[in-house]
């Protein structure tokens, strides 16, 4: 494998550098509670997973001021063992940067208690490899390739080509008229936003991590239902209503009726459906509340703003900064100061060969924006919303608060719209 970084994979190779902290509040850690697994079995399954997906094994290199993936030819993956809980090895993966020169850039342990039973799995990958996407296409991948060498029967490991061809794609629409079009209403959409939510303090655009608390809350099915109800009946996507529920939040906490927040959105096209890689971006959405509007009336502009990003998804974050400041922007700090995020997962049991898996939520140790709501949608398994926050500039009785009172602003959504 010899494949160039995107754009974006280029800037967070750059933040990466700066130090360690950095580099570690960019890896990506996934852990699972498992009943007994097969440790050779699981062992041999890497090689098939290293070989379909080589930018696991790989590392980076410089080539004439380029930055590529780089691997042999034939890529290989080791299986680590620790003794503990899949909670406290995930504490220690989260803590440890990746050397980006030597690679590989995928680590998975097994993890046996203390009394030697297996409590499950840890895999940890930085950001620039992989995006959310990717860790269902690695576990699928992975569970495909543990059930074939328990059986003994044939597994193919074939790379697939899509992934070589997601930067050359890329360049072809950097160049491309529709690149300007979008990045001039990108532009023009953030024209004068904001640096910030008067909720925190201003930071400079090199302040990236912060020390991060966490608090969580799950809705009940009932709540689920309802949201589900309203979101059929209403034609609008459920990442919609909580993110309208979110806009009023901070409304509601600063009084400020304008203000950015950053979404994660794919960009992954139909043939990358199965490719493990950085095929993320992230977009920026504006937000005006006023306290006289309805709530229907602004959770239809966040729909149409949702569009937009949609729309706008394949420019990349660090060419709209750089368009943001050459136009003048007051400061475009506020941009990753606020990120929402919503995505569908599997909340239940998860079938890997003859065990049984199930996804353990990992706490930040560190935060990349002062205040974060993810949503986990897991459909009739449950809805959990974690707020991550900076805990520098809010206690922990105020992000619990927030919580409490996004969670009325859903039903209140929802009920009256």
């Amino acid at each position: 494998m010899n494949s160039p970084l995107s754009v974006g994979q280029i800037g967070l190779w750059h933040l990466c550098q700066n130090d360690e902290v950095v580099s570690t509040a960019y890896n990506v850690v996934a852990a699972y509670r498992s009943t007994p697994l097969h440790a050779s079995a699981l062992e041999a399954s890497l090689q098939a997973l290293a070989c379909r997906h080589p930018i696991l094994a790989s590392r980076i290199e410089e080539y004439d001021s380029d930055l590529h993936f780089v691997s042999g030819a034939t890529p290989t993956l080791e299986l680590a063992r620790a003794v503990g809980t899949v909670e406290s090895v995930s504490k220690i993966e989260m803590t440890r940067a990746f050397d980006f020169s030597k690679g590989p850039l995928f680590r998975i342990t097994l993890v046996d208690t203390v009394d030697g039973l297996c409590d499950g799995l840890v895999m940890c990958m930085p950001h620039l490899a992989v995006d959310g996407a990717s860790i269902s296409v690695l576990f699928s991948d992975l569970a495909e390739a543990y059930a074939h060498q328990l059986t003994g029967s044939p597994c193919d490991p074939q790379a697939s080509c899509a992934a070589e061809r997601v930067v050359p794609r890329e360049v072809d629409f950097l160049n491309s008229p529709e690149f300007a079009h979008q990045i001039h209403a990108s532009v023009q959409a953030l024209h004068d936003v904001p640096p910030g939510l008067a909720l925190f303090a201003q930071t400079e655009f090199g302040h990236v991590v912060y020390d991060a608390a966490v608090c969580a809350l799950e809705l009940g099915c009932e709540e689920t239902s309802a949201l589900y109800k309203f979101s059929n009946e209403h034609g609008v996507t459920p990442a919609a209503i909580h993110l309208t529920a979110l806009q009023i939040l901070l409304w509601r906490y600063t009084q400020q009726t304008d203000f950015s927040v950053n979404i994660p959105v794919s960009t992954r096209d139909d043939d990358q459906a199965g490719v493990v890689g950085y095929l993320t971006n992230l977009g920026v959405v504006r937000a005006s509340v006023h306290g006289t509007m309805a709530s229907a009336s602004l959770l239809d502009m966040v729909a149409d703003s949702l569009y937009c990003l949609l729309e706008r998804r394949s420019v990349p974050f660090p060419s709209l900064v750089l368009a943001l400041k050459a136009q003048g922007a007051r400061s475009v700090a506020g941009l990753m100061q606020t990120c929402f995020n919503y995505e569908r997962v599997n909340r239940g049991d998860i079938p890997f060969g003859p065990a049984t898996l199930r996804a353990v939520p990992i706490s930040a140790r560190y935060a990349k924006n002062q205040i974060k709501l993810d949503v986990e949608d897991g459909g009739l398994n449950g809805v959990r919303c974690t707020l991550t926050y900076d805990s520098g500039s809010l206690t922990s009785a105020v992000a619990e608060r927030m919580l409490t009172h996004y969670r009325m602003l859903l039903e209140a959504v929802v009920k009256q719209p």
